[in-house]
Parts: C-alpha cells; structure tokens; sequence
C-alpha cells in the first residue's frame, strides 16, 4: 500500500470516528434536553425560593461567538428557488467529475451545472478542513476540470444575502 493511500485512508478513519463523536454528543444532548422536558415538577411552591441570583455570562474578548450555520442552514437556502436555471447536484464525489479522482477526496457539497456542464463546486465545511489532503484532492480534480470553487465554514457567521450574493457572483 502506497504511502499516500495510508494517509488517505487514515485521514479518512479519522473523519468517520469525528463524525460518529459528533453524531453521539448530539443524541446525548437530545436525550439531555428530553429528559429536562419531561422531567415532573416536584416541588411545591411553599418550598421554592422567593427569589433567585440572576447569573449572566460575562463575555470576555477571548470567546468566540458560534452561528448555527450548519448543513441544514445551506440545505434551505441552496435550492433551485433562489437559483433558476441551474442544476444543483449535493454530496458530489470528485470521481464523478474525474474517474482517476482518489477515493478519499473531500465531496462537493452544492455543483452547480448549466445543462449538464458543471460551473461552480460549492463547499461547505469545517475551518480544519479546508487544507487537508483530502480537501487539496478535489480542489486539484476541479482546477484541472477549469471549475471555480468557493467555501462557506460551518459555525461562521454567513447570512443569508452574503451566501446568496457571493454565490451568484461566482456563477456570473
């Protein structure tokens, strides 16, 4: 096995157990969240407080605000609605753009074609993503194809009119 086929191999072992911690942590929030939903109020109000601390986090200037702008927040604004006459392709894997392309490539997240000619890949993911092996495979795959391509990153703040408009730049 060639060294490279064990480092995409290994980088791609790697996504699936982070995907899979991600995928736990979220069922252990839901159940967290369930269980404080359901759970009965048991005390009476002759035993509740009659006045509770307020606590309000303190922001300092080293925390970082996060945006839910996950896939599903892309899923509703990367429709055909907001982009007649393009088709729009999800998940595209870089060998159904170049057979050669490796295994392990990242996948495209939105192509957009005109017709059956694809003219702008769409990524959306993590900022530690962007560099990988994995990630440079494709980007390689759509330079070599003279397909442009940007990317969003999943927890930034990207509003509705700055993905829309800097999309449709990139289509123009």
């Amino acid at each position: 096995m060639s060294f490279f086929n064990k480092l995409f191999g290994a980088l791609n072992k790697l996504e699936e157990m982070k995907d899979a911690l991600e995928d736990v942590a979220e069922s252990l929030q839901k159940t967290a969240s369930e269980q404080t939903t359901s759970a009965p109020q048991t005390a009476s109000p002759a035993s509740a407080p009659v006045s509770a601390p307020v606590c309000t986090p303190v922001v300092t200037p080293a925390e970082t605000k996060t945006y839910d702008t996950g896939d599903h927040y892309f899923a509703s604004l990367i429709t055909g609605l907001n982009f007649p006459g393009y088709m729009i392709s999800t998940d595209v894997h870089a060998n159904t753009l170049d057979s050669g392309a490796h295994p392990s490539c990242y996948p495209i997240s939105y192509l957009f074609s005109k017709g059956s000619q694809p003219v702008l890949a769409v990524f959306v993911m993590n900022t530690n993503q962007y560099r990988s092996m994995t990630a440079r495979g494709t980007y390689q795959v759509l330079e070599d194809h003279g397909i442009p391509s940007i990317r969003f990153f999943k927890g930034m703040e990207n509003n509705r009119e700055y993905v829309l408009n800097r999309i449709r730049e990139n289509l123009n």
